[in-house]
């Protein structure tokens, strides 16, 4: 069965290889191209169209980001590199690798790494322009490089790295999240995995066509598998001692990876076995959606996703429980409970019945009484 849904609008966008790309840091974007905890699935899927959409030579509605990299695509080679700030030099080289042009991208970047050894963020966008050029070796190497210059604390940063990253609002802000949700050090997590993940891909032939998800995460013992305590795959479950082994934010991890690379269909595959894994209902629509999308629209052939997708679709979703908004919970195939009998009231309510039906027979009998008197 056809499902047009928040991620059918993503696949359908256009059709690409499945490159790996670092992160693509621009500090002039709003918050919203780089949705790291949506509120609900479907604003993710659609900020996902829309940074996807970016690289298309046209598409059929057009969207003010995308408007926005094409004037600035246009800005940038009206201008003279050499005398761009390096917040100018890594926004410029974003707008680049966005709009598919990585060969210019490299030749802004490579210079500006060696002028300013010290801003990470610089490197991760080489990494991804190498990785978009078909480099992968150089690919890694830089990303490696990017991690080695990347404290892994704030207080560990030179003066000039501290300046340049509060300036583009990076600054801890404590008193408003935990430690684990600022930029510099989810960032820096976010791009440890993708040079794993750049690693993994980079130990298979090109080209073959996949049939397992990444192992992005596990541990020593080998990667987390997505089935439940038997050892299969089932709709909403996973075991105990997987589940152990997932990262508190994987999901969080994945999303911003796939912001980054909206086209990669293995990390659309690992994010619908982690809406999976959740157990909650509506990630496991989600993840329905997702398979359905990569069998259907992407033709994704895979053994597993095949099989995954039949298992999701024979799903039936559960009653639907009790809420504020509908404390009875129930539906058409589960009632609302009919309420308990009130015994109590019903006698009293006999009691008083009772009282009047002799009240209007002692009525009657007197009545009665008077007509034959007179």
């Amino acid at each position: 069965m056809w499902r047009w849904t928040w991620f059918g609008w993503i696949l359908a966008v256009f059709t690409l290889a499945n490159p790996v790309r670092a992160g693509v840091y621009n500090p002039a974007e709003p918050p919203f191209e780089v949705p790291l905890d949506p509120v609900y699935v479907g604003k993710f899927g659609l900020s996902l169209k829309i940074m996807a959409s970016i690289a298309a030579p046209q598409v059929e509605f057009d969207s003010p980001l995308r408007r926005r990299y094409f004037f600035q695509e246009q800005l940038y080679d009206r201008l003279d590199p050499a005398k761009l700030s390096v917040e100018q030099k890594l926004h410029f080289s974003s707008v680049l690798i966005r709009r598919r042009r990585a060969g210019d991208a490299i030749g802004l970047l490579q210079p500006a790494t060696r002028q300013h050894p010290q801003a990470f963020l610089l490197q991760s966008n080489l990494a991804t322009a190498y990785d978009i050029n078909g480099d992968r070796l150089r690919a890694v190497e830089t990303m490696r490089d990017c991690l080695d210059t990347w404290p892994k604390d704030w207080n560990d940063l030179d003066p000039a790295q501290r300046e340049f990253l509060t300036g583009i609002g990076w600054a801890p802000r404590p008193k408003e999240r935990g430690p684990e949700e600022e930029p510099f050090v989810f960032f820096r997590e976010a791009d440890t995995y993708y040079l794993k993940l750049l690693r993994l891909r980079s130990r298979e032939p090109k080209g073959a066509a996949f049939e397992a998800v990444d192992a992005l995460f596990g541990d020593d013992k080998g990667p987390v598998k997505f089935v439940n305590e038997a050892g299969v795959f089932e709709p909403g479950k996973i075991a105990k001692a997987e589940r152990a082994r997932l990262p508190r934010n994987a999901r969080k991890i994945v999303q911003q990876l796939l912001a980054w690379q909206p086209n990669d269909l293995r990390l659309q595959w690992l994010l619908g076995e982690i809406l999976n894994a959740n157990g909650d209902v509506n990630d496991i629509k989600a993840a329905r959606s997702i398979f359905d999308e990569l069998v259907y629209t992407r033709d994704v052939r895979a053994k597993e996703v095949m099989a995954r997708r039949i298992k999701l679709n024979e799903w039936k979703e559960p009653p639907t429980t009790a809420s504020a908004d509908n404390p009875f919970g129930g539906g058409k195939d589960n009632p609302p409970p009919s309420p308990a009998t009130d015994w109590r009231g019903l006698l009293i309510a006999f009691a008083a019945g009772l009282l009047v039906a002799v009240f209007g027979y002692w009525q009657i009998r007197e009545i009665r009484r008077r007509r034959q008197q007179a």
